[in-house]
C-alpha cells in the first residue's frame, strides 16, 4: 500500500499495458488470457489511481500517518479557513486563530517529500508578532498537563537559515505575558535553541515553586538536544516526548532519529509543573517575542508517549536539485532579445549552491549580463523594506556567438556560476568572511588586454568556449547576503571576445565594450533604469495608500467648503501673497511688532 500512496505505480491504463509483453498471439486461449490480464490490470490500476487521487488531495496520504497515531490535537495547515486552523485530533473545539498576519505557503510536497501531496500547505511566520493562538478552557482540559501525564509534540519545521539567535517557539502553553497569569507559567514548550547559530531541540517548563517566589534558575527546567535541525531550507520532522515527574523519560527526535540531550537551569525534577488556564501559542511566546522565523506544518500534541518506531517512519525525503531544475527550465524559456534578471528571495543556503529558488521571483529585463545593484522593495505604504536573504540573483538569455573559439570572462564578488544550455561550465569561489582588520590585502587582478579593471575582492574565471555559431542559453547566477552581511552583488559581469579584437559584455546585441569608459557609461545607465524601476515599484506598492490619503484630503476639502470662510486680512506688500502669511503678518502688526522682511 505504501507504493500506491507514494504514487510509484503507473497513472493510467495505457502506461500499465505497456508493461504487458507484446508476444505474438498463437491461440485463442492466449487471446483470452491476454484479454483477461489486461482487464485485471486496468481494474487494479483504477484502484491505484483512486488511491493516488486521494493522496494528491492530502486526504489519505500524510494526515493518516498522524491521525493513525491518535493525537489529541492536530493542526494541519491545509485546512486553514477564514483565519482559523481547526484541530482534527480527538479533542474538538480547539481551533488555532492566526494573529499578526501569519501567511499560508507551500509546505513539504512531492517529489521531495513523497508522503505529502503536491498541494500541501504550511504556515509562514516572518516575525514574533505572528503566531497561531489556541484558547484554553477554564478548569480541566486536554491542553493542561500535570505530574504523571504523558506528553508528545511533533511538527514539521523549515526554519530560515538566518533564524534569530534566540529560542524559536514551535508550540508552548503559558508564558505569554498575559497579565492575568504568572509571568513564568510555562506548562510546557517545544522550541528550537538557535542561540549559537544552530537549531537544537529545546523543551522548557517551570515547576510550581514559581508560585512560592522561585526564580527561573531554581524553578525552570530546560532540556536541550545534542543534535540539531539542519539550517538548509529543507523541511525536517521534529518531535519530543516526556512524562511529567519522570525526568529520565525525556526523548527528542530529528527526522525520525532519537537524539540525546541534557537538562540545565534547575536541572532534572520530579516537581509538578505550573498549570493554569493560559492559552497555547504556535510560533511565538512572551507577548510575541521568541518567534519562529520560518515555516511550520503538521503540528500535533498527544497525551501519551508515541513510540520511536512511529517517528522513524515519519520522515521520507528525496533529494531534489532545485537549482538544476531552474536552469533546465531556463533553457526552455530564455528570450533572444533581452537579458532577464530574476531575484529569488529566501534562497536558503548562502555558503553553498544547495539553494532552493522561490517559485515566483521578481523579474526585470536588461540588455547585458551585468548587474551592480539590487532594486529596492517597498511595502504597502511605499516605504523601503528589506528583502529576505539570501538572494539568488539569476541572469539568463539565449545568445548567438560567432563561430570559433571565444574567450569568456566571468567576474563576481561572491561565488557565481555559469551554465550554458543547462550544463555548468564555470564557478567562482565564495568570498572570505574574515572580519579581522589584520588580514592580507586583496590582490588586484591586472587587465591582460586592456579590458575592464577588476574591482578589489572580486575573482574571475577565463576560459575558451568553442562556438558553433548557433544560439545557446547562457545562465549566470550569484548568491547575495549571508547572516548580517548586506545583500550586495558587487560587479557581477560576463564578457566575451578575443584578446586581439577586444571584449564586450555578453548580451543579445553586445552593445557595451568591456572597458573602463564603457563600464562607467553602463553603470550610469543601469542607475537610471533602476531608479525608474524603483519609482514604478513604489507607485504600484503604495497605490492603495495613496488612494486612501487622496480620499482623506478630498473629504477634508469637502468639509471645509461647508464651513464659514474667514476673512483674509489685507496687508501691505506685494510679496505677501499666501493667506497664512497674511494672517501671521496681520497678527504681528496688531501686537505692535514689525515683521522681518
Amino acid at each position: 500500500m505504501r507504493y500506491l500512496k507514494l504514487g510509484l505505480l503507473p497513472e493510467n491504463a495505457e502506461s500499465l499495458l505497456n508493461f504487458i509483453p507484446k508476444n505474438k498471439i498463437r491461440s485463442k486461449s492466449m487471446v483470452f488470457r491476454d484479454l483477461l490480464y489486461s482487464i485485471c490490470a486496468m481494474a487494479f490500476l483504477f484502484s491505484a489511481q483512486q488511491t493516488n487521487t486521494q493522496a494528491a488531495d492530502n486526504v489519505v496520504a500524510f494526515p493518516a500517518q498522524i491521525l493513525n497515531s491518535e493525537p489529541v490535537f492536530y493542526w494541519q495547515m491545509d485546512s486553514a479557513k477564514n483565519g482559523k486552523v481547526p484541530s482534527t485530533g480527538s479533542s474538538t473545539g480547539f481551533s488555532a486563530s492566526t494573529v499578526g498576519g501569519a501567511t499560508i505557503e507551500a509546505g513539504p510536497r512531492q517529489p521531495s517529500y513523497p508522503d505529502f501531496s503536491t498541494s500541501n500547505l504550511a504556515v509562514r511566520f516572518e516575525s514574533g508578532k505572528q503566531y497561531l493562538k489556541v484558547d484554553d478552557q477554564k478548569g480541566d482540559s486536554p491542553l493542561k498537563f500535570k505530574n504523571g501525564d504523558e506528553l508528545t509534540i511533533e511538527a514539521w519545521v523549515r526554519p530560515d537559515n538566518n533564524i534569530p539567535k534566540s529560542y524559536a517557539y514551535i508550540v508552548g502553553k503559558g508564558r505569554l505575558n498575559n497579565p492575568a497569569f504568572h509571568a513564568n507559567n510555562q506548562n510546557y514548550s517545544f522550541r528550537l535553541d538557535s542561540r549559537n547559530g544552530s537549531a537544537n531541540l529545546s523543551f522548557l517548563f517551570f515547576d510550581q515553586g514559581m508560585l512560592k517566589g522561585g526564580t527561573v534558575a531554581d524553578a525552570g527546567h530546560r532540556w536541550t538536544s545534542k543534535a540539531a535541525v539542519p539550517l538548509d531550507s529543507e523541511w525536517h520532522h521534529v518531535a519530543m516526548s516526556y512524562r511529567f515527574g519522570d525526568p529520565k523519560s525525556i526523548q527528542g527526535y530529528i527526522d525520525g532519529k532519537p537524539t540525546a540531550g541534557t537538562w540545565d537551569l534547575a536541572g532534572e525534577t520530579t516537581e509538578p509543573p505550573m498549570v493554569d488556564d493560559d492559552d497555547v501559542w504556535i510560533g511565538a511566546s512572551m507577548g510575541g517575542s521568541n518567534g519562529f522565523k520560518g515555516s511550520l506544518d503538521e503540528v500535533a500534541i498527544y497525551r501519551r508517549i508515541v513510540e520511536p518506531e512511529v517517528f522513524a517512519e515519519r520522515y521520507h525525503h528525496k533529494a531534489v536539485d532545485y537549482l538544476q531544475q531552474l536552469v533546465e527550465e531556463t533553457v526552455k524559456n530564455a528570450p533572444e532579445d533581452r537579458v532577464v534578471i530574476a531575484i529569488h528571495e529566501r534562497a536558503g543556503e548562502s555558503r553553498s549552491w544547495k539553494v532552493r529558488p522561490t517559485e515566483s521571483p521578481e523579474i526585470w529585463n536588461r540588455d547585458a549580463f551585468a548587474i551592480t545593484r539590487i532594486p529596492r522593495k517597498y511595502n504597502e505604504r511605499g516605504i523601503i523594506t528589506d528583502r529576505q536573504g539570501p538572494l539568488l540573483v539569476h541572469l539568463y538569455s539565449k545568445v548567438t556567438l560567432p563561430s570559433g573559439p571565444q574567450e569568456i570572462i566571468l567576474r563576481s564578488l561572491n561565488s557565481a556560476r555559469l551554465y550554458v544550455d543547462g550544463k555548468l561550465l564555470q564557478e567562482t569561489p565564495f568570498m572570505g568572511l574574515n572580519s579581522s582588520a589584520h588580514g592580507t590585502m586583496h590582490k588586484l587582478i591586472e587587465p591582460e588586454h586592456g579590458e575592464l579593471s577588476c574591482p578589489p575582492a572580486h575573482t574571475e574565471r577565463r576560459f575558451t568556449f568553442e562556438s558553433d555559431g548557433k544560439p545557446h542559453v547562457f545562465s549566470m547566477m550569484t548568491i547575495a547576503g549571508h547572516g548580517s552581511l548586506p545583500l550586495t552583488v558587487g560587479e557581477l559581469t560576463l564578457a566575451v571576445g578575443q584578446p586581439e579584437q577586444g571584449y564586450s559584455l555578453l548580451g543579445p546585441e553586445r552593445k557595451w565594450n568591456f572597458t573602463d569608459p564603457d563600464w562607467i557609461a553602463f553603470v550610469q545607465e543601469e542607475r537610471r533604469q533602476w531608479e525608474a524601476t524603483n519609482r514604478q515599484s513604489r507607485d504600484e506598492s503604495s497605490a492603495a495608500e495613496r488612494e486612501y490619503w487622496a480620499q482623506r484630503h478630498a473629504n477634508d476639502r469637502a468639509w471645509l467648503n461647508t464651513q464659514e470662510q474667514p476673512v483674509i486680512p489685507e496687508v501691505t506688500g506685494n510679496e505677501i501673497v499666501h493667506p497664512i502669511d497674511r494672517f501671521i503678518v496681520s497678527a504681528l502688526l496688531e501686537a505692535g511688532h514689525e515683521p522681518t522682511p
